[in-house]
C-alpha cells in the first residue's frame, strides 16, 4: 500500500503546474503597430505641478490690483497720530483725538521765521546766555527759514540775531516764532519793517510772547490689510500617472503604450491573456503566438487543463486500493484455512 501511494505521489508532483511570466516593452507614445491590440497595454499620463506663493503682502482692498488674495487671512495696520486727516478708503477706519498739550520755557527746540515779499534775510546767529555760539546756519524753505537746533534750550538762555534786508514802499510786518521738538509754536514776536535798509533784528526772552497751550486734534486710522500673494507654477518636466506632493494638469494628458515581447501567451475561455500563475492547471487554456511571423494559429498548449490528469489518477488510486484490498482479504481467508487443518 505505501509503494502505490508513494507512486501516486509522484506522478501528481511531476505534473507541475505551468507559471507564465509575461515580459513587456519599454512604454512609448507611439502606438505600436502590427500586432492584435490584445498584446497591447495603455495608460494616460500627464504633465504634473506645484503652485508656490510668491510675492506675499498684506494690502488693503484698493491695492489688491490683479493679485490674489485670502479673504480669512487678515491683519490690521494702526496709524501713528497725524495731525492732518488722512485719505479715506473703504474699509478704513478713522479716529479722532482731541489732545491739550501744555509746554513749558524748557521746550525750546528750533526758530521758523516766515518769509516775507520785500524783505531778504541772509542770516540768523543765535547763541546762549554766555554768548556761546548755538547755530548760525538756516534752511530756507518756499516759504519759511527753518532752523532746528541740537537740543532743546530754555528761553531765557537764547540770544537770536536776524540780518535781513528790505526794499519795501510800505510797512510789514515779520513774525519769528520759537518752536518745540514737533514744530508747534510756543513763542513768538512780531516786528514792523519798512523802507530801505540792511538792519538786524535782536530777539530774547524779554521781546516774546509765549503761546505753550495747544489743543490739537489728532488722526488716527487702521487699515484691514488682506494677504495678497502672486501664483508661480511650477512644472515637472515628463510625463507621469502619479507624482507625489503635484497636481496632474488634467489638460495635458498623453497616452503611452506598451506590448507583450513572449513568443506566445495562454488564453481562457473568454480569450483573455492568462495571467496567473496556476490558472491553466485547473482550466483549460489556448496558447497563442504574439509575434504575427510565427504560426498565429491557436492550439491547445502542452501544459495545458491538468484536470484530465487527476481525473484518471483518481480511478487509478481506486483500482489499485481496491485490487489492495481485495488481495488483502484472500491472504487472510488463506491463513485461516492453513490454521484450521
Amino acid at each position: 500500500m505505501k509503494k502505490i501511494f508513494l507512486i501516486i505521489m509522484l506522478i501528481i508532483f511531476v505534473s507541475n503546474t505551468y507559471a507564465l511570466e509575461l515580459t513587456y516593452s519599454d512604454w512609448d507614445s507611439k502606438y505600436p503597430t502590427g500586432l492584435d491590440p490584445k498584446f497591447i497595454e495603455q495608460e494616460d499620463r500627464f504633465h504634473w505641478y506645484k503652485d508656490n506663493i510668491v510675492d506675499v503682502e498684506y494690502l488693503k482692498i484698493e491695492d489688491i490690483g490683479e493679485k490674489l488674495y485670502d479673504k480669512e487671512d487678515i491683519k490690521y495696520f494702526e496709524s501713528e497720530k497725524l495731525l492732518e486727516r488722512p485719505e479715506e478708503y473703504s474699509e478704513r477706519e478713522i479716529k479722532v483725538i482731541n489732545e491739550t498739550k501744555i509746554y513749558t520755557e524748557d521746550d525750546v527746540n528750533g526758530i521758523s521765521i516766515k518769509k516775507v515779499d520785500g524783505i531778504s534775510i541772509y542770516e540768523v546767529v543765535i547763541k546762549d546766555v554766555n554768548d556761546k555760539l548755538i547755530v548760525d546756519d538756516m534752511t530756507n524753505t518756499e516759504e519759511d527759514i527753518y532752523i532746528r537746533f541740537q537740543e532743546k534750550y530754555n528761553v531765557g538762555d537764547l540770544q537770536i540775531f536776524v540780518f535781513f534786508s528790505s526794499v519795501l514802499e510800505e510797512e510789514k510786518n515779520i513774525t519769528i516764532n520759537l518752536i518745540n521738538d514737533v514744530d508747534d509754536r510756543i513763542y513768538f514776536t512780531n516786528y514792523k519793517i519798512s523802507g530801505v535798509k540792511d538792519d538786524y533784528l535782536i530777539i530774547n526772552s524779554s521781546v516774546l510772547n509765549s503761546d505753550l497751550i495747544h489743543n490739537k486734534e489728532y488722526y488716527i486710522y487702521i487699515d484691514k490689510l488682506y494677504k495678497t500673494y502672486n501664483i508661480n507654477r511650477e512644472y515637472i518636466d515628463g510625463y507621469y500617472t502619479q507624482y507625489d506632493g503635484y497636481e496632474k494638469d488634467e489638460n495635458s494628458v498623453k497616452t503611452f503604450y506598451r506590448y507583450i515581447t513572449n513568443d506566445y501567451v495562454f488564453l481562457n475561455y473568454k480569450g483573455d491573456i492568462v495571467k496567473s500563475k496556476d490558472y491553466c492547471s485547473k482550466h483549460v487554456c489556448k496558447m497563442l503566438y504574439v509575434n504575427p511571423s510565427k504560426n498565429n494559429t491557436v492550439e491547445n498548449p502542452k501544459t495545458g487543463d491538468h484536470i484530465y490528469k487527476y481525473i484518471i489518477l483518481f480511478y487509478i488510486s481506486l483500482f489499485s486500493i481496491l485490487i489492495y484490498i481485495v488481495k488483502k482479504c484472500r491472504t487472510n481467508k488463506l491463513s485461516s484455512f492453513v490454521e484450521s487443518i
